[in-house]
């Protein structure tokens, strides 16, 4: 098994474009109006949900590996905050000089938000997106802790916990109307049941077993969509749900290696840096186009364009030099290798 999953990357790109385009199209509409727009793309803001899912996959695949605490405190803290610090810095900058509507913060929100957990320490995000990777530190944290007490191998009875705990926050906030918002944050309530999805993905591609162990899982994967189905009731939410879910099984099974190919894997690499710089920067530079009189058919693949440039610029001349540094300052003492237990598409 390799380091990295080429179709995983292609999932990565996908989500990240689909973001790209709800925020530049569907969700600027909303805020701030174009002048005339031709095309929406509102099932976007899902793509978010397909990146939880390909992280819990990829988590569990890291700890399946790892042999140190500090491998993973290494690993992810290189792979994460270099380039989130230099978006932090580059969106606040745009923000205050360009200036973008509705948008302010002091110092100390932007301090905070190098923590990448502001809103746990009581302030807001700079950038409408970094929302997610507050949720991405709570999963890393509870993995890190399930890893430390040695229940990796008993994962599907932390999965059933998990979801069993997402159940009675529902039932809660239906009776009572209310639930602590940090408490839902901490335990991830709102978005367990993906990052669970994920981890039992890889252990159906990975680690699988004949009989009622595989059985369990794919129930768990059921109780995942339901809840998934529940807890967003919009009208397209079965479909997209089932599309997603459904494009794992594929990928598990092996039935998606032809969606490889080098722009879509590419778009994988970028894919981080290009979610941190397009919420916030992307608008900036949007309004600057309206207010030169462009077209929205010409300003929006424009700021995709320049959006696409500067995630390039920064993983290749900031993130993976940052990483490359760290991880020499402090390397990684090996991570064990896992062989897939079955053969052929299982």
């Amino acid at each position: 098994m390799t380091n990295r999953l080429a179709e995983l990357d292609v999932f990565r790109g996908l989500a990240a474009i689909a973001v790209v385009l709800f925020h530049l199209t569907t969700r600027y509409d909303q805020l701030y109006e174009h002048p005339s727009l031709v095309f929406d793309f509102p099932l976007g803001h899902y793509g978010v949900t397909w990146f939880f899912m390909i992280s819990g996959f990829v988590i569990f695949l890291t700890l399946s590996r790892t042999q140190h605490a500090s491998d993973f405190i290494v690993s992810r803290f290189s792979r994460l905050f270099p380039a989130f610090w230099i978006a932090v810095i580059v969106t606040t900058l745009a923000v205050m000089l360009i200036g973008l509507s509705g948008t302010t913060f002091t110092a100390t929100t932007v301090v905070l938000n190098l923590t990448m957990i502001p809103e746990l320490l009581g302030a807001q995000t700079v950038d409408g997106v970094y929302w997610t990777l507050q949720y991405e530190i709570m999963f890393y944290f509870f993995m890190m802790v399930v890893w430390q007490i040695k229940w990796l191998d008993k994962i599907e009875w932390v999965c059933l916990g998990w979801l069993l705990l997402q159940g009675v926050f529902l039932f809660s906030e239906y009776i009572y109307g209310y639930f602590p918002w940090k408490l839902r944050l901490f335990l991830i309530l709102d978005y367990g049941h993906l990052f669970v999805a994920g981890i039992l993905f890889y252990r159906l591609k990975y680690q699988s077993q004949p009989g009622m162990i595989n059985i369990s899982r794919h129930l768990l994967i059921v109780i995942s969509v339901l809840l998934q189905c529940i807890m967003d009731d919009s009208p397209e939410s079965v479909w997209v749900a089932a599309g997603l879910y459904a494009s794992f099984y594929l990928f598990i099974y092996n039935y998606l290696t032809f969606i490889v190919c080098k722009p879509l894997v590419f778009l994988g690499t970028i894919s981080y840096t290009l979610y941190l710089f397009h919420h916030n920067l992307g608008f900036v530079i949007l309004n600057q186009f309206y207010q030169l009189g462009v077209s929205p058919l010409f300003a929006i693949p424009s700021v995709v364009a320049i959006c696409m440039i500067i995630a390039t610029a920064v993983t290749y001349f900031i993130e993976k030099p940052a990483l490359r540094l760290i991880r020499a300052k402090y390397p990684l003492r090996g991570f064990v290798r896992i062989q897939p237990q079955t053969s052929g598409n299982i």
